[in-house]
């Protein structure tokens, strides 16, 4: 079963290091490395491949290159792209398994999306200092992504690994249980991380895992939202006076800017949703169009009456079409 499977490991970071070492070294058939960034110095404690002669080179490339100098059988390729829902497209065929391994909530969110869309098994990590967690996704029990987090705590003041440091032992020790999960689920179709969300906590060395439980998916709760581009945002917001533009981001950077309306924080919605129940339409909107496609399902799944529409690519999206976001009332 091993030599016939084929996984995708997305971000060969301290995650990515043992995921794709000890894969390779169980005799996995074929490995697709995607990671567009580059070996930095400041990598190399916890990214092992590396060493001081990679910095500046594609890190993709470079644990391509020695893995299959080390397993000359193994298939190995390597991506340079950025990876979202379309390009994720382009490299999945024939793809048995995603090893999400990246360290920022846009691309967890555009992986995630991908695989429940497609069915495809996602073994996820995340790291933060000294611990770590991993789960794995759309497998037998049938839980995703979004029923553990299902809105993204998008902001820009979350910090990554580079900005918040991470153990380099730790992010060695949750690799490698996300790697043990992915060998047994391949070989045997199940895993104990299937269904569950494992923490490791590297400052006491222990292990705790709770069951997620899988949410309601009786209702379809997409027919009534749509995601608009900015030019389809402005004819609407021009059209319909009676809409109510929200801004679901922290109240601290709605100050900093927006694009007008109301500022109700993603965590409130609960709070919110009992103001809102005369609203009938709503047009949400967030830092990077993820957050309020989030937002915009748990809102369908409670207000299915609503019409609901966001911001594709957010205010991101915004900004890049040229208009102001600094000061929209000026």
């Amino acid at each position: 079963m091993l030599k016939k499977a084929h996984v995708l490991v997305v971000g060969i970071g301290g995650l990515g290091h043992p995921v794709v070492q000890y894969l390779a070294a169980a005799g996995i058939g074929k490995l697709t490395l995607a990671d567009f960034d580059r070996v930095e110095i400041q990598n190399i404690h916890r990214q092992v491949l590396f060493g001081i002669h990679d910095c500046g080179s594609y890190k993709a490339e470079v644990a391509s290159a020695k893995l299959k100098a080390l397993y000359p059988e193994l298939q190995v390729e390597s991506t340079l792209e950025k990876v979202d829902f379309g390009q994720l497209a382009e490299i999945t065929a024939g793809v048995d398994l995603i090893a999400d391994c990246t360290d920022n909530f846009v691309a967890r969110y555009e992986i995630s999306r991908f695989t429940e869309a497609h069915r495809i098994p996602m073994m996820f990590g995340a790291l933060h200092r000294m611990e770590g967690q991993l789960s794995l996704f759309n497998g037998r029990s049938g839980t995703r992504y979004t029923d553990a987090y299902p809105i993204p705590p998008v902001s820009e003041r979350i910090g990554n690994c580079s900005e918040e440091g991470i153990l380099g032992p730790v992010a060695g020790i949750v690799g490698c249980m996300m790697a043990a999960g992915i060998i047994e689920f391949l070989a045997t179709g199940k895993t104990v991380s299937d269904g569950r969300l494992i923490r490791y906590e590297g400052a006491n060395c222990q292990t705790y895992s709770v069951e997620i439980a899988p949410s309601n998916r009786s209702v379809n709760i997409d027919t009534s939202i749509r995601a608009l581009t900015v030019d389809e945002a402005q004819e609407l917001l021009a059209q319909d006076a009676e809409i109510t533009l929200v801004d679901i981001r922290e109240q601290y950077e709605h100050n900093d800017y927006n694009i007008g309306g109301i500022c109700r924080p993603a965590g409130e919605m609960n709070q919110w949703l009992l103001e809102f129940s005369n609203v009938k339409s709503v047009f949400l909107y967030c830092n990077h169009g993820i957050q309020s496609d989030a937002v915009s399902r748990v809102l369908a799944s409670k207000r299915p009456d609503m019409r609901i529409a966001h911001l594709k690519g957010g205010l991101s999206e915004w900004a890049i079409a040229g208009n102001d976001i600094r000061d929209p009332k000026a």
